[in-house]
């Protein structure tokens, strides 16, 4: 199968479609020429804007309220869905919840009903929309399904315990459901954003999670559509969570104290103009905050050797490296 680049002949479905990740994503899919089941839970005036939007690019579009905390909840979305628009043939099951708990730092501040709850909201009802969409995908041999995780669900994130598990738990769905259905036509897969822009889900001010990020910046929900968009065109890439995160999941390795770093090519001539030199280093190396210790090495000279060296202010640097040491 080629690389899809018309998908008029499908119908998504979207939970979660009022927040900031799921509409870009029923956008970008209806430029594409998809119909779009519109999923919301209390937002249905921006549910009623995004089905016009939608139907201006000359396509189906419906808008369904269902609350996906419960079960009975989501076997009336599938119902509604089916009933209105057809079966879908792409389901993004984005619909997630913290319960207003952020930045738990104690496990006793989660209770284990609040526990449970976001656990049927983020996982459970994402498991039961898929088991209600799988046979008709399997039927019509094909099938797109995406799980929207979290960078959390690998690190365990800034929210807290019933959140990262939540989300840890669709990345063992993904692969059960994946080695099930390779053969039938249907690609399974997740995408884990971390700190994206208009989510509402952001635990604390831009500004200092924009600190936390090694690009430097919040992500936006229309790079989370893309990503999304670009598994529902291809149909190899499969049984993957994709870390959309701005390197958060994987930052280069922080520099410690016993790291060493060796220079012989830039090495200044006296000992007087090496700080700058340092600084030069200090400057270009991801997680370097500070240079604590500045010391010439002799050559074959032991690190408790170096350490002893008297550090004359015009002397000469003979050595033929210098290791720098730093936090």
């Amino acid at each position: 199968m080629t690389v899809l680049t018309d998908l008029s002949p499908h119908l998504a479905l979207v939970t979660g479609a009022t927040g900031g990740i799921g509409k870009a994503t029923c956008l970008a899919l209806a430029k594409l020429g998809c119909s779009i089941a519109v999923h919301y839970n209390t937002a249905s005036s921006t549910a009623s804007e995004l089905v016009e939007s939608i139907k201006s690019l000359g396509v189906r579009a419906a808008s369904f309220q269902a609350d996906l905390s419960s079960y009975d909840g989501a076997r009336s979305l599938h119902a509604s869905v089916i009933k209105e628009l057809g079966h879908p043939t792409i389901l993004f099951n984005n619909a997630g919840l913290t319960l207003g708990k952020s930045g738990v730092k104690d496990i006793g501040e989660v209770s284990v009903e609040e526990f449970e709850a976001t656990w049927r909201a983020n996982c459970g009802s994402a498991y039961l929309l898929t088991q209600l969409c799988v046979p008709a995908m399997v039927e019509r041999g094909f099938g797109r399904v995406v799980f929207c995780s979290s960078v959390a669900g690998f690190t365990g994130g800034l929210v807290g315990p019933h959140y990262a598990s939540s989300k840890s738990a669709l990345h063992g769905l993904v692969h059960w459901l994946a080695g099930a259905y390779a053969k039938n036509g249907l690609t399974i897969n997740g995408v884990a954003p971390a700190l994206i822009e208009e989510t509402k889900m952001l635990p604390g001010a831009s500004a200092e999670l924009s600190a936390k990020i090694p690009i430097g910046r919040l992500g936006k929900p229309e790079e989370i559509a893309e990503t999304v968009l670009w598994i529902v065109k291809t149909g190899y890439v499969h049984n993957k969570i994709i870390a959309v995160d701005g390197g958060i999941k994987n930052p280069a390795p922080p520099i410690s104290a016993a790291t060493t770093f060796t220079s012989s090519t830039s090495r200044p001539a006296t000992i007087a103009s090496a700080p700058e030199a340092w600084s030069e280093v200090a400057e270009n190396v991801v997680g370097v905050d500070e240079v604590v210790a500045r010391v010439p090495v002799a050559p074959n000279a032991t690190d408790d050797d170096a350490a002893a060296l008297p550090l004359a202010p015009e002397e000469p640097l003979q050595p033929e490296r210098i290791e720098f040491w730093f936090l």
